[in-house]
């Protein structure tokens, strides 16, 4: 059984949501759980429509019933158009508020977001493609693997975060607490892509660390000994010896 590794260690390094913290801990201690402040550029764009989002996030609700009309889907497309059209939005911004505004709609919704995210902006875009692969969405991973199959022999491809990202998806799960309801075929899509998974933990598993400093020495190590029992997991799968199936825990 593969050890666990820190979330910080993930490939894709979603953003943190630092909008949503100070309402949890309200919650936390005792106040009446409220919205935060929206900002301005998306507490004003389609008719406000951020403010349901920051409920869902918060009540646990979600609003992917709304997708169910033209009326409903035309709202979120408009929404993501909006992240992307706040003033001085950077793509740590941006990526944070598409990972938020994809976990208010659920994992029923990530097909449709998958359908449209290459009709946005190229940081939309790529956020919203990130975002999908946390949930393990097929067509995020088939995308994810068709691009680093020709980045693949690059001697910088890999390092720690193909480990973080790797590990839960060898065990049958994906990076997010839910997965998407196809994950049995994105884990089919990882067997068929294990020749690029090998690769790049090979590169994980000879990366040098970020610094000479103790603690990234041993996070280093870390990663080295995680690397390598995934690649034995890879190979027993290569060789018929285990098979990738789904978590039914997760």
């Amino acid at each position: 059984m593969t050890r666990s590794i820190p979330r910080f260690f993930l490939l894709l390094c979603f953003a943190a949501l630092p909008a949503a913290a100070q309402p949890v801990k309200a919650f936390v201690d005792g106040k009446v759980l409220q919205p935060d402040e929206p900002r301005t550029a998306l507490a004003t764009a389609c008719d406000g429509e951020w403010l349901n989002v920051r409920r869902a996030i918060l009540s646990g609700g979600k609003l992917d019933a709304q997708l169910r009309t033209p009326a409903g889907q035309q709202r979120a497309l408009c929404l993501l158009r909006a992240i992307d059209e706040q003033p001085k939005a950077d793509m740590l911004l941006v990526q944070g508020d598409v990972d938020e505004f994809v976990a208010a709609y659920g994992i029923e919704s990530l097909d449709f977001f998958a359908a449209h995210a290459d009709e946005m902006s190229a940081r939309v875009s790529r956020a919203t493609w990130n975002a999908l692969l946390g949930y393990a969405q097929p067509d995020a991973m088939t995308r994810y693997f068709a691009r680093h199959r020709q980045t693949m022999s690059l001697p910088a491809h890999g390092g720690s975060g193909a480990v973080g990202f790797y590990q839960p998806l060898l065990a049958g799960r994906c990076m997010e607490s839910v997965c998407s309801p196809r994950l049995n075929e994105s884990l089919q899509t990882v067997t068929r892509n294990l020749d690029v998974v090998d690769a790049e933990l090979r590169a994980a598993e000879s990366a040098a660390p970020e610094s000479a400093s103790s603690p990234s020495v041993a996070r280093n190590e870390q990663i080295h000994s995680l690397a390598r029992e995934l690649r034995a997991k890879v190979a027993r799968i290569q060789r018929g010896d285990a098979a990738l199936v789904v978590d039914q825990q997760k």
